[in-house]
């Protein structure tokens, strides 16, 4: 057989050099699936202490994460969740629900502030979903290593639900990565509007380490949007300490001061707010150019605390101001204008500068119009300022033919006996009233004490249904 061998490769020359390089081919694959499996597993590491291969691969997915949902995408994703939200609000009408539909208010709120502002959102949301995964590189060896790369391709594709339920996990270990994980679990919950969660995860993260700024701030101004003023200054006020001890003027201290300066303008503290706003401005000003599109956010901060004040001038030259610099930078039909321009308008209309305040008021009903809708909430609430700037010019047709469309759009989205319609309805019966159409009047004011009967479930008067002043977040860009 050997001889037999040797006479084929004399006689075949170039075949045999062919089987050779095969040979070795294969022999090079085999080694190299070999090496592959002999590997050795990575080296357990704390959340806070990583190896050199660690922070390599951390380095990798921060600098080339892909988020897999477009813009459009995010945005329909949002308009979805405001439908779902009004539809339960409309569906409750009891006394007992006035708690849910707070929350969901409060929620709706937020989708709206994002909808305006939906560039803004989803560069939050992207890098959201890329600090979650960068969480996950940091707690290898608290969790198998396929759970984690399969929450990480989730988030890619933007489904946080594992990743939440893995820093659930872990949050409820004795670890020294449960602060972490429950802040990580709490910015998640956050994203979807899940705030009671989030507020016990952030509580629980700022208990654990109270010199951490990021869990200071989450806890600080998840207790501000939830009205919890006094557990969130602690928070706020700790936050500016650590900023201010860097020496330094960055963006993160400028936070610092906006958010505990919007949480005294809410407690009605001006004086510290408006020395906080100001030093905000300054430090935007001074990193980022006097012009640029975020210094623009302290300015609505000021002028709403002037307007509050009273202090008219101020104010108006702020929002004017404001105005200048969004219109400049975004466009003139930048959604998140619309508030900017009726906050201007509602303070020239307190000034009784009614053209000034009727051409604001309308600019910021045609951009809502288009980018929201005819029938949206939102739309809802301008006409219904529209209608009493009429009304204050005594202009009562002009007035009724507001208040008739605006709650022609509340009845169409709420149903016609919800109690979120006695406001505007209490409105209407005021300018009919006036008109001296008293028939017109006795009939509004028989409707809202059959909606306010229908709320409490039985006969008799609820409690006061006076309008109230909005709350100032509202305003806020």
């Amino acid at each position: 057989m050997l001889k037999t061998l040797c006479e084929w490769s004399i006689e075949h020359p170039y075949s045999l050099l062919l089987a050779v390089a095969a040979f070795f081919t294969i022999l090079a694959s085999v080694l190299q699936i070999w090496r592959f499996f002999r590997k050795p597993k990575k080296t357990k590491t704390s959340p806070n202490q990583t190896n050199g291969e660690t922070n390599v691969q951390r380095d990798m997915v921060t600098n080339n994460y892909h988020y897999g949902i477009t813009m459009e995408e995010y945005e329909a994703g949002w308009r979805r969740r405001e439908r779902t939200l009004q539809k339960e609000i409309s569906q409750s009408v009891g006394e007992e629900e006035k708690e849910k539909r707070r929350c969901l208010e409060i929620e709706i709120e937020e989708v709206n502030k994002r909808l305006l502002n939906i560039e803004k959102s989803y560069e939050e949301e992207k890098e959201r979903s890329k600090a979650a995964s960068d969480a996950l590189e940091k707690l290898r060896g608290e969790l198998p290593e396929a759970k984690i790369e399969e929450a990480q391709c989730q988030l890619q594709s933007g489904n946080p639900e594992v990743a939440e339920k893995l820093f659930d996990e872990i949050a409820k270990r004795q670890s020294v990565a449960v602060a972490l994980a429950a802040y990580q679990s709490g910015r998640l919950a956050e994203g979807r509007l899940d705030f009671s969660k989030a507020m016990r995860q952030f509580r629980k993260a700022v208990t654990l380490e109270e010199s951490n700024p990021d869990y200071l701030l989450a806890a600080g101004r998840m207790a501000q949007i939830l009205g919890c003023y006094r557990e969130a200054m602690p928070w706020l006020e700790k936050l500016l300490q650590l900023r201010e001890a860097q020496g330094k003027e960055t963006p993160a201290l400028a936070v610092a001061k906006e958010q505990l300066g919007w949480l005294y303008l809410s407690m009605g503290k001006y004086g510290q707010a408006e020395s906080l706003f100001l030093s905000t401005m300054a430090v935007m000003e001074k990193v980022f150019g006097k012009e640029d599109f975020r210094v623009a956010v302290p300015l609505n901060n000021l002028a709403l605390l002037y307007s509050d004040q009273g202090k008219c001038d101020e104010a108006e030259r702020m929002y004017s101001r404001a105005l200048k610099i969004q219109e400049n930078v975004r466009g003139c039909e930048y959604p998140n204008i619309s508030v900017t321009l009726n906050n201007l308008a509602t303070l020239y209309r307190d000034q009784g500068k009614y053209d000034k305040a009727e051409h604001r008021y309308f600019r910021a009903l045609g951009i809502q119009v288009n980018f929201l809708g005819k029938a949206h909430p939102k739309v809802a609430v301008t006409l219904g300022s529209l209608a009493t700037l009429y009304y204050c010019q005594r202009k009562y047709d002009e007035a009724e033919a507001m208040y008739l469309r605006a709650l022609a759009i509340q009845e169409k989205i709420l149903g016609e006996r919800h109690p979120n319609l006695i406001k505007i309805l209490n409105n209407l019966a005021l300018l009919y009233e006036a008109k001296g159409d008293i028939e017109k009047a006795e009939s509004v004011r028989l409707r809202v004490q059959e909606i306010e009967r229908k709320a409490k479930g039985q006969g008799g008067d609820t409690e006061d249904t006076k309008n109230k002043t909005a709350n100032p977040s509202n305003r806020k860009l």
